[in-house]
């Protein structure tokens, strides 16, 4: 069963959309960083070499602000195409597969599926193939978005005298591995965005056991992080005035930038055990109390 459902989830139609459109906005901001950046490199290369030849250095202090690792759609702070590609995650995540238990049960398949199985194992079969549509439709987009922007960009190793330029400052989540290791920091966060691909997924099926409407079961994630997102600035700046202040807010602490506020791992790890519970304790609970005949 669960092998079933996957394989509807990932050959759906509804799945190469959701696919498509994530990946033309990750095409589209590695072309914009292509231009902006790659034209760029051989000018500076040539130039700091000379420098670095003639100073007795062999090191060039610009390459690790015009490398793969502040080129790809995770550490691009400049294009629209990334903007919007953070923003759309919740929605199309959930696109693949995520509204099925609502079609299902509103044109009776379900009935079926329960006269010839145990209702805990079809609802463990959707959990599961819902998880892997919605981190699928997200992590195929990151693979051609890295793909594109290293055939084209250098991997310079990253330098920690450039914290604030690379906006990876000092006390944020992982800021550490990104001066030590930053293809370690590129995969933590690529496989935080697919774990947050699924966890959306999953949210707007929890959705589906409380709401009717199919256009809410898809977008209700997407709105509640805007919502989520205006809240936290009504409350840094009129109730929280401290220097520091930590980003809670998924689709923003999705990018491997501090874009507004501090990434906090505690706080991360919170949201997300939050999210995980209640989707899967909705889907537990509702599922087996449900009645679908």
């Amino acid at each position: 069963m669960t092998r079933n459902e996957i394989k509807r989830a990932i050959l759906s139609k509804s799945f190469l959309l959701a696919l498509g459109i994530m990946t033309v906005f990750a095409v589209l901001s590695a072309v914009y960083m292509i231009e902006t950046i790659g034209d760029y490199n051989p000018g500076v290369l040539e130039r700091d070499t000379l420098i670095g030849a003639q100073s007795g250095s062999q090191y060039a202090p610009e390459f690790p602000l015009n490398s793969v690792f502040s080129a790809w759609v995770g550490g691009d702070t400049l294009s629209m195409a990334s903007t919007v590609f953070f923003s759309l995650i919740p929605i199309c995540a959930a696109l693949p597969y995520a509204w099925s238990y609502h079609t299902e049960k509103k044109c009776g398949y379900i009935k079926n599926i329960f006269i010839r199985t145990n209702r805990g194992k079809y609802y463990a079969a959707k959990t599961i193939a819902v998880f892997a549509s919605g981190a699928l439709a997200v992590l195929i987009p990151y693979i051609i978005n890295i793909l594109l922007v290293s055939a084209h960009i250098p991997y310079y190793f990253t330098w920690a005298g450039y914290n604030f330029y690379n906006r990876v400052y000092f006390g944020t989540m992982w800021a550490d591995v990104f001066f030590t290791n930053p293809f370690l920091h590129m995969l933590l966060f690529v496989l935080l965005n697919t774990l947050y691909g699924g966890i959306f997924a999953l949210l707007s099926y929890a959705v589906s056991f409380y709401i009717k409407n199919i256009l809410a079961v898809l977008f209700l994630p997407f709105i509640g992080t805007i919502t989520l997102g205006y809240t936290e600035d009504v409350i840094y700046s009129r109730f929280i005035t401290t220097a520091t202040h930590f980003e809670f807010v998924p689709t923003r602490f999705l990018h491997s930038r501090s874009l507004q506020h501090f990434q906090n791992p505690w706080i991360i790890l919170s949201v997300t055990i939050v999210l995980i519970i209640f989707a899967i304790g909705t889907v537990y609970l509702k599922g087996h109390k449900n009645e679908v005949y």
